[in-house]
Formats: structure tokens, sequence, C-alpha cells
């Protein structure tokens, strides 16, 4: 399970990181934050989310975690997620 979390928080650190503060390859995040903040469909939260990037990596490490870890065991996939998102934020801290 050790190795299941690595991966997954290096994955998040990675895209949350370049989702929330960079351009991103060939300007991908950019526009998709151009898109969520000029979009009246948006509502707030959603807009401040996609320059948090503590919210891309909540999100982010689900999604790994699913790929990793799969979803035969809700209870595994669980810890896996939670662990690597816990040390997502303290890789990433400010």
């Amino acid at each position: 399970m050790l190795e299941q979390v690595i991966v997954v928080t290096l994955v998040a650190v990675g895209l949350s990181y370049t989702a929330a503060r960079l351009a991103g390859p060939f300007g991908l995040a950019a526009w998709l934050k151009g898109v969520v903040l000029n979009a009246a469909w948006a509502p707030g939260w959603l807009r401040d989310g996609v320059e948090c990037v503590y919210c891309w990596a909540f999100w982010l490490t689900l999604g790994a975690a699913v790929a990793v870890a799969g979803v035969g065991d809700p209870g595994h996939l669980a810890q896996v997620w939670l662990a690597a998102y816990g040390l997502a934020v303290v890789v990433m801290r400010d």
C-alpha cells in the first residue's frame, strides 16, 4: 500500500501544481482555467477551486487512487486516496 500512496501522491502533486499554477502542456491548464473563470454557469466554489492547488490535489488523488488501487475494495481505495491526499498537502505546503 505504501508504494501505491507514493505513486498517487507524486502524480497528484505534479498535476495539481501544473493545473493550478502553470499554463500546462500546450496551455491546456490555462485554457481550462480561463473557460471556468469566464463561465457564467460556474458557481463560485468552482471558480475558486480551479486556482487552488489543494483542491486540484483532492480530486486528482481520487482519480489516481482509482487507477492505481482499483475500486474492488472501497476501504483500501479510501485509505490510498486520503493518505495520498494528506501526503500531497504536506509536500505542497507553502
